[in-house]
């Protein structure tokens, strides 16, 4: 339950006043939520926003990301506006923000090539109008890859890669860059969900999507946004199949512990991008 005047809030604005003072007006919509936070969208007259509670075992520093989606728009990047955070009376952490749109339902070429070009120039920005504090470094295994020394056989192919392209903590990475992470609103794109923003590896970012692009979207979709991608960030053949191979890993272990797959071509799709790639030999689902 949804209680606004209830929760503790640390960082608030006057539009999170209005939510807090018309409280009995406010409209609730359940939205699509992920593996670690409950969404909700809230409905005030004309405006809406999104409610965001951390109710898991997911436990994210949110003063940061509060902070950093700030600081993203004071630097030109177009992310959601970040309108309060509070503890709510059950302990959970609470992000409100301001509501942009909805994920596409379909993907066209245009929505692919502004997703690529919103990567790229995220990973291109200057990063001296940020305060330090809130680009933290995270060591890359343990964070994007939990227990992954309980499966030997992805543990030790990942190192053995890592070792070979060194990842590197230079850019600003979103950490989560895929299609249900980038809403849209008349032909206007933000980027949304920024818990696992830090400092980190492009090439680690792109992949990511691209991978999730081919084994969720199509061949054809991931070819575009790799197109307009590489176009502005070159890479070599060996870092693009490095960094799937990361990518495919990380995946192969989260579908191990939560299952992810959705649809009933995803476990071919995963095992044709795996046949192709000379970093995933001998590895299975």
């Amino acid at each position: 339950m949804i209680q606004i005047s209830a929760t503790k809030w640390h960082c608030s604005t006057e539009r999170l006043e209005q939510l807090i003072a018309q409280e009995q007006s406010v409209q609730l919509e359940p939205m699509a939520s992920g593996l670690e936070a409950e969404v909700t969208k809230l409905l005030l007259a004309q405006e809406a926003y999104v409610w965001k509670v951390w109710n898991g075992d997911s436990k994210p520093d949110i003063n940061r990301q509060y902070r950093l989606l700030q600081a993203l728009i004071g630097s030109g990047v177009q992310v959601s506006e970040p309108i309060g955070w509070g503890i709510d009376p059950g302990g959970n952490a609470v992000l409100v923000t301001s509501h942009d749109g909805l994920p596409p339902k379909k993907l066209d070429d245009e929505m692919l090539a502004e997703l690529a070009v919103q990567l790229a120039e995220l990973h291109r920005m200057r990063l001296d109008g940020i305060a330090p504090e809130l680009l933290p470094t995270f060591d890359f295994v343990p964070y994007f890859f939990p227990n992954i020394a309980m499966h030997s056989d992805l543990h030790e192919r990942l190192l053995q890669i890592i070792d070979r392209v060194q990842y590197r903590y230079e850019h600003l990475i979103h950490g989560d860059y895929n299609s249900g992470n980038v809403v849209f609103s008349d032909g206007r794109c933000t980027i949304i969900d920024w818990t696992n923003g830090q400092m980190g590896d492009p090439r680690y970012d792109f992949a990511w999507a691209y991978a999730l692009l081919r084994i969720y979207a199509s061949d054809k979709h991931a070819a575009v946004f790799r197109s307009a991608y590489v176009a502005i960030m070159p890479l070599s053949l060996v870092e693009e199949q490095a960094f799937e191979a990361i990518a495919v890993i990380r995946w192969l272990l989260l579908n191990r512990l939560v299952g992810l797959l959705r649809q009933t071509t995803t476990k071919s799709k995963a095992q044709q991008i795996m046949a192709g790639n000379p970093n995933l030999a001998g590895l299975s689902l």
